[in-house]
């Protein structure tokens, strides 16, 4: 899953500059429009969060086994 939302992020910022740049030669005006880069936008900070959140779940079970091997 975290794999995955890495990659979603990734892919909609990628795609959200590669329509941001043909904003400027007027290349598929019809679809190109701010509210459809918005949305690569959206989706792009959605999944990036979900991302951190599953980084930081690792994380800290990383530091709870360290923490408990540390006791013993």
């Amino acid at each position: 899953m975290k794999k995955i939302s890495n990659i979603v992020s990734i892919v909609s910022i990628t795609i959200f500059m590669i329509l941001f740049i043909l904003k400027f030669f007027d290349v598929l005006k019809d679809i190109n429009t701010i509210d459809f880069r918005n949305m690569f936008v959206l989706i792009y900070l959605v999944s990036r969060l979900k991302y951190l959140e599953l980084e930081i779940k690792d994380k800290n079970k990383k530091i709870k086994r360290l923490k408990s091997k540390l006791k013993r």
